[in-house]
């Protein structure tokens, strides 16, 4: 089983807006393209504006999402 990651809110905010280098943004692509996870709380921060973009919409339906109170371990 390869790594995962915990996607936080700015790193799929920073990556919908073109931010990221290269480098980077070829890095995050390689995350979201597996198996992508972020927490309950990302997932309010990212549905939480007034205006929500429809590719942000779909990454949320898409991702796995980790609730307050659930606890992965080795």
């Amino acid at each position: 089983m390869g790594k995962s990651f915990l996607i936080d809110t700015n790193v799929v905010i920073d990556f919908s807006h073109g931010i990221f280098s290269e480098k980077s943004k070829n890095f995050v692509a390689s995350i979201l393209n597996k198996e992508p996870i972020i927490s309950a709380i990302t997932q309010i921060e990212l549905l939480g504006f007034s205006v929500v973009p429809p590719q942000i919409e779909s990454f949320v339906r898409y991702v796995s999402i980790i609730g307050i109170n659930e606890i992965r371990t080795k």
